[in-house]
């Protein structure tokens, strides 16, 4: 009988391999995509209004353009910075292109 453990890195194996084969194909239309179910789920916000996003690393979905939309819709767009293991996340105002620095786990 599988562990509680190895199910688990048997489902993130599983995923991973999912999201990579999706991946593989399409990225800046699914992105675009992706951007537009965004805008729609969050309806209009207030100028000013803070919203969390992330930088994309491997395989994971691209909110860049939903947030670039956002940030010219007047809403305020932070991304985490990664001090290290076992810190918390900082988070930091990012604009339409800003330029990135790679943390310590190359995120």
């Amino acid at each position: 009988m599988e562990t509680l453990v190895e199910i688990k890195a048997t489902a993130r194996k599983q995923a991973f391999a999912a999201r990579k084969a999706a991946h593989a194909e399409g990225r800046a239309e699914k992105a675009e995509a992706a951007a537009d179910h965004v805008i729609a789920a969050l309806g209009p916000l207030a100028v000013g209004t803070v919203v969390a996003g992330y930088s994309p690393i491997r395989t994971e979905i691209d909110p860049l353009p939903a947030l670039a939309r956002l940030a010219e819709a007047g809403a305020r767009i932070a991304l985490p910075v990664i001090a290290g293991a076992g810190l918390p996340l900082d988070f930091r105002e990012w604009q339409p292109g800003a330029p990135l620095v790679d943390g310590p786990f190359g995120a």
